[in-house]
């Protein structure tokens, strides 16, 4: 039986990769800056690589996911965000200018 004075310790396999913290960090930080989920993918998918390629080596898959992930997502909804303002404002420029002037 353990006692409370026992105490516990966690021993990884290796460092966590530090592309997949930035990836994450820079994909979170995206949330308010426009170019940050681009280089948060970037940096996401190269961690992801290193760290499938040297399993022992390196830990931080989750991270590097999450970095990858978020960053994509990001960029697409960040995409569709620009479309739908120039698509607001092209047909509020249509519909002003089909209105008869007096």
């Amino acid at each position: 039986m353990r006692g409370m004075s026992e105490e516990y310790s966690y021993s990884g396999t290796g460092e966590t990769n530090g592309l997949a913290i930035a990836a994450m960090i820079c994909s979170l930080v995206g949330i308010f800056v426009t170019y940050l989920p681009i280089v948060g993918a970037i940096l996401g998918y190269i961690a992801l690589k290193q760290i499938r390629e040297n399993p022992g080596k390196y830990e931080g898959e989750t991270m590097a996911k999450v970095g990858l992930y978020l960053g994509i997502g990001l960029v697409i909804f960040k995409s569709l965000m620009v479309i739908l303002f120039v698509l607001f404002y092209v047909f509020m420029i249509i519909f002003a200018l089909s209105i008869p002037f007096l």
